[in-house]
This record gives structure tokens, sequence and C-alpha cells, in this order.
């Protein structure tokens, strides 16, 4: 639910810049006078990785079994936390500031004959997804 929750609000925050004729690609860098603004979204952006960690569905302790094409797969995500990237833009229009936390959702897969075969066999990743989050600044504190 708190997976959700964040995304819903990543996607309806780009939806409203884009609605207000912002493009979050039009956003300039950063000043270097603002590192408290920067270290506060690093510090926000590793607990939403936490977050998203211990909320993941399907997880490898909680895996996903389905029946394709006459075999059963057995899947998971796993959140690679050690290639999170956080940037801090400014908007050129309102000159608020704008996170960008970037990370990799991974795949895992495994397939049998039977369901006790898939869960049991060797996983490889089949998929990896570019997450791109966009979070905003209010008040002193990023959402």
């Amino acid at each position: 639910m708190k997976l959700f929750m964040a995304l819903t609000l990543s996607i309806t925050l780009l939806a409203a810049t884009a609605f207000a004729g912002q493009d979050p690609s039009s956003a300039v860098n950063l000043p270097p006078e603002n590192p408290a603004v920067a270290a506060k979204l690093a510090a926000f952006a590793s607990s939403k990785m936490q977050a998203i960690c211990a909320n993941i569905k399907p997880s490898p302790d909680a895996k996903e079994l389905v029946q394709e094409n006459g075999e059963y797969v057995a899947r998971y995500l796993l959140v690679n936390t050690d290639n999170m990237t956080t940037k801090v833009k400014r908007s050129a229009s309102s000159g608020k500031y704008v996170g960008i936390i970037r990370y990799h959702e991974l795949v895992f897969e495994a397939r049998g004959k039977t369901p006790s075969e898939a869960l049991g066999g060797k996983f490889d990743m089949v998929k990896m997804r570019r997450i791109t989050e966009i979070v905003r600044y209010s008040k002193g504190t990023w959402l």
C-alpha cells in the first residue's frame, strides 16, 4: 500500500507539473550553495528505498507462482539500492526544488514442470526496470 501511495504521489506530481506547463526536464541544476537540501534528499531517498525493499511484492520470501505455456514460473522482485542516485534541480518557472531519485528494479524468475520445481529452482534475472521518481521539496522536507 505504501509503495502504491508513493508511486501515485510521484505520478501525480509529474502530471501536475506537466499540467502547469512545466516540463520536469526544464528544471535547472541546483546551485552548489544548497548542500543541505541535497543532503535531505539523500536521507529521504535512503529511507524511501528501505520502505520499498521492505514492502515490495512479490519478494524473495513471498514469491509469485504462475503457470505460463504449460510450465510453472516462480517470480520475485528486488530493488538494487547500490545504484540509487539522487539529483536536486530547481524548477525554471517556480524556483522550487524538485528531487530525482533513480534506481533499478530487478525481476528474477525460475521455471519448472511443477510448482515445487519452480519455487526450488535456480532464479535468474530476466528483466531490469529503470525507475525514476520525482519528488518535491516543501516547507523544509521532501515529499
